[in-house]
């Protein structure tokens, strides 16, 4: 496995308040952005939702499409409480959906 290196810009601020927050949680910027893409990659439902909500507050969907990221929410959340499935069982069953919609 060959690693490869990400860099971006971010304002002295922030990156200060960044690494403050993370000498407060024990963590260094390396530890938090690895659990961060992994918790992504593996779909996690906390980190979708905060994608979701960033991606409302940068304007990346129009109403339509909000309204039917609600909509697959809401049916998701119904199907998981009437059948009482697992994450991994509910994950697969999402995965098709976005295959069918994927500009969602």
């Amino acid at each position: 496995m060959k690693n490869k290196k990400i860099c971006f810009l971010i304002e002295d601020e922030k990156l200060t308040k960044f690494k403050i927050r993370l000498d407060h949680d024990n963590l260094n910027k390396s530890q938090f952005l690895r659990a961060f893409i992994d918790f992504y990659l593996g779909r996690d439902v906390a980190v979708l939702s905060l994608i979701q909500k960033f991606k409302l507050s940068i304007g990346k969907h129009t109403k339509a499409e909000r309204r039917a990221i609600e909509k697959i929410k809401t049916e998701r959340e119904k199907t998981i409480r009437q059948f009482g499935l697992e994450e991994g069982e509910v994950e697969s069953i999402f995965d098709l959906i976005e295959e069918e919609h994927p500009d969602l």
